[in-house]
């Protein structure tokens, strides 16, 4: 939980024990049912996605999970038999796979877990396809951090040179932005591991591509709006 405050962990985690880890990730599953066969619509009766699914099931089964702690305990994690509900899980283990990864940038480019948060939600002067933030507002309310840790944390990497602070917010400096593309690239690289003798990675992508478009427009994600 890297990028959240530990006071919200220290809150959440003996709330959610409380309840019942079982039906809290029984309530994980409803929700995401609903959500994922609201997105997906008709594709998700698609025998395609089955059959990435269980593909990419395959290929988390084979990863290393050393040193990546929460895609392996999602790996740990029952796969469910619902079709959008196991190739969410099968991608889940992969995209924590490579997040556990991006930890260990983070750390490696000295970034706290508020100026980590800082640092993602500052402006870039160039823009970057792709790239989703949830902006400030909505990292404060999620991961809980208080102005004035924000503040400080944005102070700290301005005293670094990696971003300047104004009224409008924060911005990447050139340093910042080198940063930025050393941290990007030093993920991608150990996330490369588990494609490496994948020999149809590039056919993955493109059968996943009509999926991933229909989670796109149905504006769930941030920075995405439903398609009219």
């Amino acid at each position: 939980f890297y990028n959240f405050n530990p006071v919200l962990i220290e809150r959440a985690w003996p709330a959610a024990v409380a309840v019942g880890l079982d039906s809290v990730s029984n309530r994980r599953w409803t929700l995401l049912d609903s959500v994922l066969g609201t997105a997906l619509g008709s594709l998700a009766a698609d025998p395609g996605l089955t059959t990435l699914a269980d593909r990419l099931r395959v290929i988390g089964d084979a990863a290393s999970f050393a040193g990546r702690p929460l895609a392996a305990a999602w790996h740990a994690a029952e796969h469910p038999d619902v079709p959008h509900l196991a190739l969410w899980h099968s991608i889940t283990v992969l995209r924590e796979w490579r997040g556990d990864g991006h930890l260990a940038a983070l750390i490696d480019a000295e970034l706290d877990p508020t100026e980590a948060a800082v640092f993602h939600e500052a402006d870039r002067t160039t823009p970057q396809p792709g790239r989703r933030a949830l902006g400030k507002r909505i990292t404060q309310l999620t991961r809980q951090w208080s102005e004035s840790e924000w503040g400080s944390a944005a102070e700290r990497l301005a005293t670094r040179g990696l971003l300047t602070t104004s009224a409008d917010g924060e911005t990447l400096t050139e340093d910042g932005l080198a940063l930025d593309r050393h941290i990007e690239d030093r993920t991608d690289v150990m996330a490369s591991a588990v494609w490496r003798d994948v020999e149809d990675a590039d056919q993955l992508i493109t059968s996943a591509r009509p999926y991933v478009k229909a989670v796109i427009d149905a504006g769930f994600l941030p920075g995405t709006q439903k398609a009219s």
